[in-house]
């Protein structure tokens, strides 16, 4: 199923300032905002720890990154909506891996590819 996605500024400004930190490595977090029947609104992007063993080709969000960004989000009058992370390097496309997982949960996924340090495409 497709959706219409809005993402708001404050959002995208902070998913590209994350990837920018974490270059060479995957940045990953969580999508929050909420849902209105097909329509996905991002409100928050909420930066967590890539836990992987080789964060310049994987990600790995820690359950309790989850639980945090939950909390976070309850106070906030949001919920969990999504995952992104960023590829650093790569082509703009998404990994197999990131294809297993999209389908895994029903969630947005956001890939954040970043070439050079001024430059990103969200997909």
């Amino acid at each position: 199923m497709c959706s219409i996605i809005t993402i708001a500024r404050q959002a995208q400004d902070r998913i590209r300032q994350q990837a920018e930190q974490c270059y060479p490595q995957e940045c990953v977090g969580l999508l929050l905002g909420y849902r209105a029947g097909e329509q996905v609104h991002i409100e928050y992007a909420y930066a967590a720890e890539n836990a992987a063993v080789e964060p310049q080709a994987h990600f790995l969000l820690l359950p309790s990154s989850y639980l945090q960004a939950d909390r976070w989000a309850h106070t906030h009058g949001v919920e969990i909506v999504g995952i992104y992370h960023s590829h650093p390097d790569q082509a703009a496309q998404p990994s197999a891996s990131d294809l297993r997982g999209i389908y895994a949960v029903s969630y947005t996924h956001l890939d954040v590819y970043k070439r050079q340090p001024e430059r990103h495409v969200c997909h």
